[in-house]
């Protein structure tokens, strides 16, 4: 494991640290200036490893509210309870 790297084991763990959750509205307003010329990277509880999306694009909201990204090759669903933090370059 990477020594900058801190793992939350579990959810009662990442409850205990008083981490503060966004909504996923909350997390689509953060991302909302992602218009596939900027990268992301996103760290989730209980991984090790952080999830690098190059050239991000913020997928329009649609019924099933969940937030996506997509780098025009794939689609990535994010769910905003278990992010971390997030690095926007």
């Amino acid at each position: 494991m990477k020594p900058w790297l801190k793992r939350f084991d579990d959810f009662e763990t990442y409850n205990q640290k008083q981490c503060v959750r966004m909504t996923h509205d909350q997390l689509r307003k953060a991302l909302g200036e992602l218009n596939g010329e900027r990268n992301i990277r996103f760290m989730f509880v209980d991984c090790v490893e952080a999830l690098h999306v190059s050239n991000a694009l913020l997928v329009p909201k649609e019924v099933d509210r969940i937030v996506k990204l997509t780098d025009g090759r794939k689609e990535y669903l994010i769910d905003a309870d278990r992010v971390l933090w997030v690095e926007i370059g």
